[in-house]
């Protein structure tokens, strides 16, 4: 069966998965297995978070060198510790997160000035894994 447009509720099991967009919003998931990537980008790839396994970083990047605005709340494994940080940069690289253990966890939000994109992103770091999902739009 193929639908053109649903209006109103959807019930039941779903299965399968959701390709290009709704209302411009995309989403996904994120898995890096001991390797390094770009996790997700937007503003036609000039912004992009990147992930270095061996420096368990995650970095913001900048091609266009104008502001992008972030911020990024980060988990790690012990009680009270939490590190937040809200702010814009025009730098090329901007080291966001920087994981120690198992189970450290972030939640990034990054946007371009001109607010054509915006990204966020739930992580979780476990044994040289990183893995979570986006949204962008």
């Amino acid at each position: 069966m193929t639908a053109t447009g649903i209006s109103g509720p959807v019930t039941g099991n779903v299965s399968g998965s959701l390709s290009g967009s709704v209302n411009g919003a995309s989403n996904g998931k994120i898995y890096f297995n001991a390797s390094d990537g770009i996790v997700a980008s937007i503003y036609s790839g000039n912004y992009d978070i990147y992930w270095n396994h061996t420096a368990k970083t995650l970095t913001l990047r900048n091609s266009e060198g104008t502001w992008c605005h972030y911020n990024f709340q980060k988990m790690a494994f012990g009680s009270l510790n939490l590190t937040y940080e809200s702010a814009a940069s025009n730098l090329a690289t901007k080291v966001l997160v920087t994981f120690a253990d198992n189970s450290d966890a972030c939640i990034i939000s990054f946007g371009d000035e001109s607010n054509t994109g915006y990204c966020t992103m739930w992580l979780q770091y476990s044994n040289s894994k990183l893995f979570g999902h986006y949204i962008k739009y």
